[in-house]
């Protein structure tokens, strides 16, 4: 294997060392620094990207280059606060509209298997959509804040569009949400229309819906969309993947989505 660097590159950075990991990546290392910052596999795009920090991640992400250097479904391991070890993958990118209105987030990022805890949407079943339902405030407090501190400093709000009590199409500001119907499945079943976009991720063929739990089962997960006309239901996704609804006082898995 051979890898050459231009030499104008290396006088900007003194302090550079290029270490070959195996034949197929060449980590490089600066001084002082214990752990690699860059890791540049010789074929792209990669399909795991737990060598790479979330700040590492993001510079890819604002340099317009995530869709080069990332395949769509790349996975990364979260190591959350509270010791949940939740793993990721590549829904899209350029997906989702950034809540400062500034373009597009550049990766949106779903959660492989449910979290740990279930969740209910609103207490008690009462009258509810997503902008005032209870597990976005879990999702976009608690859930938060035990993401690590790295990963919390890159996450971009973004807007997503959801029906109100009242079937109106409303924009919440999220840092963590979960998917619509049509978000996930390219079409709506019980939900308003207007709920944002298909995810490329979930365009794939033969792709499986479902999510498995922490027993490794397959099991029932909330989506964020109310069930049009009877708003003290909310969607959700059967185990096998399929459509359903239900009401939003009973718990059930959840996997938490947010863009970088």
């Amino acid at each position: 294997m051979e890898l050459r660097i231009d030499q104008n590159v290396l006088d900007r950075f003194p302090n550079l060392h290029i270490v070959e990991a195996d034949s197929n990546t060449v980590a490089i290392k600066f001084d002082g620094d214990n752990n690699s910052d860059f890791l540049f596999p010789l074929n792209f795009p990669l399909t795991n990207l737990d060598s790479l920090s979330w700040s590492k991640i993001d510079e890819i992400g604002r340099a317009g280059k995530a869709r080069t250097f990332f395949a769509l479904g790349a996975t990364k391991k979260v190591h959350m606060k509270n010791g949940f070890v939740a793993e990721y993958q590549i829904m899209d990118f350029d997906h989702d509209d950034l809540a400062d209105d500034s373009g597009k987030a550049p990766i949106s990022w779903d959660m492989v298997a449910l979290y740990k805890d279930e969740i209910y949407m609103k207490r008690n079943s009462e009258p509810s959509c997503w902008d005032e339902c209870d597990g976005r405030e879990f999702l976009n407090g608690d859930f938060f804040e035990n993401l690590p501190d790295d990963l919390q400093a890159i996450i971009k709000p973004v807007w997503k569009l959801t029906a109100n009590k009242n079937g109106e199409i409303i924009k919440s500001k999220d840092r963590v949400w979960l998917k619509s119907e049509k978000e996930l499945w390219g079409r709506t079943f019980y939900s308003n229309e207007g709920e944002g976009h298909w995810y490329a991720l979930f365009m794939q063929e033969d792709f499986p819906w479902f999510k498995l739990n922490g027993d490794n089962e397959r099991d029932w997960q909330w989506l964020r969309s109310v069930y049009a006309g009877i708003t003290y239901y909310f969607c959700r996704v059967n185990a096998d993947g399929s459509a359903d609804r239900n009401a939003s006082g009973l718990s059930a898995g959840v996997a938490p989505d947010f863009c970088t």
